[in-house]
């Protein structure tokens, strides 16, 4: 069975998303995750992670949660 890939799509286009459009983005998932337990936002985080790397970073940053520790170090 094919293992699909339901983030590569949501990563582009949020890519191609203008400054503003992202800034919107970010803000209305941020107030809508605000409102829910930690667990849903760290999987709601790992899910934007995997479509695009600033889009998590931005949502876990807007949430004010610290991700660093499942993050790995270039160590």
């Amino acid at each position: 069975m094919e293992k699909t890939d339901d983030f590569t799509q949501a990563g582009e286009l949020y890519r191609k998303f203008t400054d503003a459009e992202k800034n919107n983005l970010i803000s209305n998932l941020v107030d809508d995750l605000s409102q829910t337990p930690e667990q849903t936002q760290l999987r709601a985080i790992c899910n934007f992670f995997r479509g695009d790397v600033e889009y998590g970073m931005r949502v876990a940053q807007g949430l004010g949660v610290d991700i660093s520790g499942f993050i790995p170090s270039g160590k």
